[in-house]
């Protein structure tokens, strides 16, 4: 028998803050709100909140929308893991998101490669990650988007300052709700890919560089 969603759809909607945005939508952007939502549906099943009916702790939800941006992401070839190797998220900070992604993507793999977690202590920690995790104060993330960052890696941060620091994508907490915004011109610079999925379903997509950098 089917399993019964971990949390009801139109639920998991109001705290990712889709249902607001997308209200009312039809056609395809209806359909892209409810890939969006399915993904991260299946995500949470990936990284095991149960019981079916319990909701999401926010550092959960996070980590779920952290696993489905990885599936929205396209990477250069060159930075896509040759068969046999890990896929590394990398993580800078040691609260309850890191926890909640070291417990959570445990065991898990995306497009066939098995996920693996790596602590980011310094730069030359992130040379094998393609993505990267902060859980951390802004000072802990603003001097590491300011320098030169590895092709292919996609950044991830909490608050709406992130972005604008030169990250890609920003989890901004609104009220109960779980946004998100993207740089877009980070994600080119890094060689990614996004899907319109991402796009349309942003808080806001705009093209920052953190201070020092054209």
């Amino acid at each position: 028998m089917p399993q019964s969603p971990i949390v009801p759809s139109h639920v998991l909607e109001d705290r990712i803050g889709c249902g607001g945005v997308l209200q009312g939508a039809v056609g395809r952007s209806r359909s892209l709100r409810l890939l969006f939502v399915l993904g991260v549906l299946g995500a949470l099943a990936a990284i095991g909140v149960s019981p079916a009916w319990a909701s999401p702790t926010e550092p959960e939800l996070k980590a779920a929308l952290v696993f489905n941006f990885a599936q929205f992401v396209v990477w250069p070839p060159e930075a896509r893991p040759h068969p046999g190797e890990s896929l590394v998220v990398g993580v800078i900070g040691t609260g309850e998101l890191a926890e909640a992604l070291a417990q959570g993507l445990r065991d898990k793999s995306l497009d066939g490669a098995p996920l693996s977690i790596q602590r980011c202590r310094d730069l030359d920690d992130l040379a094998s990650c393609r993505v990267l995790v902060f859980d951390a104060e802004p000072s802990a993330w603003q001097g590491v988007l300011a320098q030169p960052l590895p092709r292919g890696l996609l950044t991830v941060g909490n608050g709406e300052e992130f972005t604008k620091a030169g990250g890609i994508i920003g989890m901004v907490r609104i009220d109960k709700h779980i946004r998100f915004d993207i740089n877009l011109a980070a994600a080119e610079a890094a060689g990614l890919t996004l899907n319109p999925t991402l796009l349309e379903l942003a808080r806001s997509v705009g093209r920052w560089a953190p201070e020092g950098r054209p």
